[in-house]
């Protein structure tokens, strides 16, 4: 039960354990108590984290043909059946989005390794093979999601930012960069490329950044460039799509699947340039 639980924490080879779960409880205080806004305070937690779930699988590793109870075999079916969800959601979203742009063809991989992963977590469960399910989890969420927020979420958002960062870096341009009223993309910009980037809200703005010998580099949308700067003899460098803000409803959706279906996005997104004085 839990009380006797809690009591064998204070037995003395239980001790590192106990340690452990002060070092989260602390952080968690800490995090709570500062009311700071961003969960990378409480990084500080993971390597008891790591420790615990390390002593976990290797006491589960020694009860081999010991019949566990639901506390374990619930979140691990629980696991395996989230796997297979979000194989089956990336299939489908994937190939939607492959009716509007070109999505390449190794970011199918995703669904793959979410249906393998959580094939594999399922069948482990049931065979008490718990040191290959925890390789199973282990890869499917490192590489799965190292892929999914390093590359496919970047596409599918059509971050022009990475685009335009891209261009300049292969380039090795060094000059003057503005960004001319797309938000918060000036620091995306000048993360992406490691270099001070100009945020220019007016047309007045932009006709002074330009009084200059050098060479510069301007990122704005398509509209913009046709309706104020039209008569100026920019050169377009590179160009991308970007998603028109707006709230997701059901009606947005199902424009968004009827473009999806008749091959367009023109209503849904924007064109951004990267635009250069010379």
């Amino acid at each position: 039960n839990m009380k006797a639980q809690f009591k064998s924490l204070f037995v003395k080879e239980n001790e590192p354990v106990l340690f452990c779960y002060i070092w989260i409880l602390v952080c968690l205080a800490l995090f709570t108590l500062v009311r700071t806004e961003h969960s990378r305070y409480m990084l500080p937690a993971s390597p008891a984290l790591a420790i615990l779930t390390a002593k976990f699988f290797a006491d589960l590793e020694k009860m081999k043909g010991i019949q566990v109870g639901l506390g374990y075999k619930i979140p691990a079916t629980l696991t395996g059946i989230i796997l297979l969800t979000l194989a089956l959601l990336s299939g489908v979203a994937l190939v939607a989005l492959a009716l509007m742009f070109n999505v390449p063809f190794w970011f199918f991989v995703l669904p793959i390794m979410f249906l393998f992963g959580g094939l594999c977590v399922i069948q482990c469960t049931k065979t008490q093979q718990y040191g290959k399910q925890i390789f199973a989890i282990a890869f499917v969420l490192v590489f799965g999601f190292s892929l999914l927020s390093g590359d496919v979420l970047p596409h599918a958002s059509c971050n022009p930012m990475k685009i335009m960062s891209e261009a300049i870096l292969a380039e090795k341009f060094r000059g003057p960069i503005g960004v001319y009223r797309l938000g918060n993309s000036r620091a995306k910009l000048g993360v992406l490329t490691g270099q001070k980037v100009t945020i220019l809200y007016l047309p007045e703005y932009v006709e002074r950044f330009l009084e200059t010998d050098e060479e510069v580099r301007i990122v704005m949308r398509a509209e913009d460039l046709e309706t104020h700067f039209a008569d100026v003899p920019f050169k377009i460098l590179a160009e991308e799509s970007a998603w028109l803000e707006g709230r997701i409803d059901w009606r947005r959706m199902k424009e968004l699947m009827g473009k999806a279906e008749a091959g367009g996005t023109s209503n849904l997104s924007e064109k951004i340039y990267l635009l250069s004085n010379k």
